[in-house]
C-alpha cells in the first residue's frame, strides 16, 4: 500500500512538474525562433538591368556571411541572426559602396542599394578573378570545410567570383 501511495503523490507532482516543463521548453523554442530576422532591399543599377546580382551581409558580431541573388531587382536574407551588418553588391563590372544596418531579434530591415557601372572595360588592378572554386582554394584542410560545408548549396562550379586584395 505505500507504494500505491507514494505512485499516486509522484503522478501528481509529475502532472504539474510536465507541463511546465513542456511549456518551458515550447517557450524557449518560440524565443530562439524570434532571434533571428530579415534584410531586404531593391538593387538599382545606373546602367543596365539587375538580374541576379549578389548582395552579400557580413554579420560582424557573429562572424558570417550571407550571399543572397536578387529576383528582378529585389533581394531577402531570410533567418538572418541579429547584429550589425554590413551590406554590398558584388557584381562584375559594377561598384558598390558598403552599407551598415543593425538587425533586431526577430526585426526587419529595408536597405536599397545602387551600383554603378564601370566606365573602365578591364577590372581594377587590385581585383583576382577566379573560375573555379578549385583556383580559389588550394587543396588543404581549409578547401576540405569548403567541401563538407558550403557545398551542399553552393556547387563546386557556381561561376567567377573575385576576390579584392
Amino acid at each position: 500500500m505505500p507504494n500505491a501511495l507514494m505512485f499516486r503523490r509522484l503522478a501528481r507532482k509529475m502532472s504539474v512538474v510536465l507541463p511546465a516543463l513542456v511549456l518551458g521548453f515550447y517557450s524557449v523554442s518560440i524565443a530562439q525562433e524570434q532571434q533571428r530576422g530579415t534584410i531586404t532591399g531593391i538593387v538599382t543599377a545606373d546602367q543596365g538591368e539587375v538580374r541576379g546580382f549578389r548582395v552579400t551581409a557580413h554579420n560582424l558580431d557573429n562572424r558570417l556571411w550571407y550571399t543572397v541573388f536578387t529576383y528582378k531587382g529585389e533581394y531577402k536574407i531570410p533567418q538572418a541572426l541579429r547584429g550589425l551588418y554590413e551590406i554590398s553588391v558584388l557584381e562584375a563590372e559594377y561598384d558598390s559602396s558598403l552599407h551598415s544596418v543593425r538587425l533586431s531579434p526577430g526585426g526587419t530591415e529595408k536597405l536599397d542599394l545602387q551600383v554603378k557601372k564601370r566606365r573602365s572595360p578591364t577590372s581594377p588592378a587590385n581585383t583576382v578573378w577566379f573560375d573555379r572554386l578549385d583556383q580559389m582554394f588550394p587543396p588543404g584542410p581549409g578547401r576540405e570545410l569548403i567541401h563538407e560545408h558550403c557545398l551542399g548549396c553552393h556547387m563546386a562550379g557556381f561561376g567567377t567570383m573575385h576576390l579584392t586584395q
